[in-house]
Parts: C-alpha cells; structure tokens; sequence
C-alpha cells in the first residue's frame, strides 16, 4: 500500500507538501529566541588561576595529551611541581629550575600548565620529589591507591 501511495503522488503535490511543512515550521519557529552554543569555560593557569590566552590554551592541550600518553593526570601533576617547589622546596622558581638545570621558563610553564617535560627533565623532578618529600612515581602519576 506505501509503494502505491508513493508512486501515486505527483510532483507537484509532492511541492505542496513540502511547502506547507516548511510554512508550518517557519510559523513554529517565529518569535523563538536563537539558541547561543555552548561555550567552554576559559582555561585558567593552574599557578595563579588567571584566564590562559588562546595562545597558552592552545599549548595546555598540547601538554595535556603528552602528558596523558604517558599515563599522568596533568593538572595535578602541574599542581604537584607548585607544592613541590612552594611547600616542600620552599624555594623560587629560579632555584628550583637551577636545581633541574633547566630553564626557568620551563618550570613557569609546568606549573601553569602550558607544558610538560621532556622525558629526562621529568625524570630529574620525580627523583628529586622521591628525595625530598618521599614522592613514587605513582604519585606523581596519580595513580596511588588504584
């Protein structure tokens, strides 16, 4: 029976059709408020908690994926490389980078989360984390007690 209801339409009900559809959902749609898409929330520094530019957001998402193919949790770990340096080291940004010999832009962008370390300089803090606060490797991973 569809088949023969099909075939007998003819184009030009066909248009009829359509058009008292598309009336219908113009008539539906008047006076409906556009709906805004979502946006994100804007990413923040995890130092300092100020609004990331798109520049440095870009670069998170970048630092989020290295960090996650190699099994860390990135923001707590950038707030773990912080605590580090604040509560346990209770030093600067300068001696801590000393410290690692690395650079002290390198430690800016670890805790701010817009990077994440090459593997040996990675290495470097989690050793010195084990040293001075007893800090594994699962730990820094956050992966204790799973």
């Amino acid at each position: 029976m569809g088949k023969a209801l099909i075939e007998s339409v003819t184009v030009g009900t066909a248009l009829r059709l359509f058009a008292d559809a598309a009336l219908g959902l113009a008539e539906a749609l008047e006076g409906a408020q556009p709906v805004e898409a979502a946006q994100p929330a804007p990413a923040v520094s995890y130092g300092n908690g100020a609004a990331l530019c798109p520049s440095a957001a870009s670069k998170r998402r970048r630092a989020e994926d290295r960090a996650a193919a190699r099994g860390y949790e990135f923001e707590r770990w950038c707030r773990l490389v912080r605590t580090l340096r604040v509560e346990v080291l209770g030093t600067s940004v300068l001696n801590l980078a000393a410290r690692l010999g690395v650079s002290t832009s390198c430690v800016y962008h670890w805790e701010r989360g817009t990077g994440f370390p090459h593997f040996s300089n990675l290495l470097k803090l989690e050793v010195l984390g084990e040293f001075v606060a007893g800090w594994s490797h699962e730990h820094w991973r956050g992966t204790v007690g799973q």
